[in-house]
């Protein structure tokens, strides 16, 4: 009786036995993920979910005397898809129901129909989009990185965005504009597509104009590479840089530059360069230099002929009084602007007591 009663308690004692080693299997488990590797599980989870984004701080603005702006920076956008989400994720559309002309129904878009959409908003066809997502995904079948098209203003933009692919979005992307051409453009100077400056005081005053990026991240959605609302978090605060205001006044620099590409091309000159300055104060208020660049498209002259040879150019000073003299001579109808004189190398005047005085012509 007693041995025949001992077998129920011992299979009793075992499943609890087996229970209690379960639980602690768990509770050790429980322990490890939520305290011993929280952190580091949490961030894995974070950077699986997570989407880093750079905030670009604009460049200042350089302007005139008066404010005109002859240097800013407008927002451009650079157009990238998830290759990895193209090729796997479905896109269902609300869509006008044929049988049904109140209604609508749902529909699944194919890749080469979203393809061909993007494609003719960007300016590329279906298949070279198709091709973006192919070559990407045969470097990496995890890619979830690449560019479309770079640098499209903001109605391209918003067409893109209004295909409503959850596989495209946009990242901005500053970019310099120059709206006065070339109006003081070998002055302004201009920075390259990267943003980094290249020429004139773009790259003399790079200190005050640059900007300082910043970064921040937000959570998307793994299926649908969609961003979840209220994520955002601000890792680094992006600053814009500051103004530039110069002394130079854009209507005078614009005249002075056209008469100076007159005389320039009248007298067969390469180049010529013309300063204004506000005798009083030293302030420059026209640095006209002929050929003249555009900003905005610089390789469209000579190399030499892109900067700014009224600060680069070495030359000999002379005096101030030749002007009026010449002005006197031009006056009295004795010569014109264009009249050609030889002048010897130096000249000896007359002695006066002891001195003798030589005069060396520039």
């Amino acid at each position: 009786m007693n041995r025949t009663s001992r077998h129920p308690m011992r299979r009793i004692l075992l499943s609890a036995a087996v229970l209690v080693a379960l639980v602690g299997v768990f509770v050790v488990r429980l322990v490890d993920i939520q305290i011993v590797r929280a952190a580091e599980l949490n961030e894995q989870a974070q950077e699986a979910r997570s989407e880093p984004v750079t905030v670009y701080g604009a460049r200042g603005d350089i302007v005139d005397a008066n404010g005109k702006v002859l240097a800013d920076t407008v927002m451009r956008y650079d157009i990238v898809l998830s290759p990895k989400q193209a090729s796997k994720a479905e896109v269902v559309r609300e869509v006008p129901d044929p049988e049904n002309p109140e209604a609508t129904k749902e529909v699944v878009v194919p890749l080469p129909e979203l393809a061909a959409e993007l494609g003719a908003v960007v300016g590329l066809t279906g298949d070279q989009v198709q091709g973006i997502i192919t070559s990407e995904l045969a470097e990496d079948p995890k890619a979830d990185y690449a560019y479309v098209s770079k640098l499209v203003d903001t109605e391209t933009y918003e067409k893109v965005k209004a295909l409503d692919i959850p596989w495209v979005y946009a990242d901005e992307h500053p970019s310099r504009r120059y709206p006065s051409g070339a109006v003081a453009g070998n002055l302004v100077g201009w920075v390259g597509p990267d943003g980094n400056p290249l020429q004139g005081l773009e790259l003399s005053e790079d200190q005050c104009l640059a900007g300082e990026n910043g970064k921040i991240s937000y959570l998307h959605s793994l299926q649908d590479w969609v961003k979840i609302p209220g994520t955002e978090i601000v890792h680094e605060q992006a600053h814009d840089g500051g103004k530039l205001q110069l002394t130079i006044d854009t209507d005078l620099q614009w005249e002075v530059q056209r008469i100076a590409e007159a005389q320039r091309q009248a007298t067969g000159a390469d180049w010529a360069t013309v300063t204004v300055m506000e005798a009083k104060t030293g302030r420059l208020l026209a640095v006209a230099d002929v050929p003249t660049v555009d900003p905005n498209d610089p390789s469209a002259i000579d190399a030499d002929d892109r900067g700014s040879r009224s600060f680069t150019a070495p030359y000999e000073p002379g005096s101030t009084f030749k002007a009026l003299t010449a002005a006197s001579v031009i006056n009295a109808g004795l010569a014109d602007p264009y009249s050609r004189i030889v002048a010897p190398y130096r000249i000896k005047f007359p002695q006066r007591g002891r001195r003798q005085r030589q005069l060396v012509p520039r």
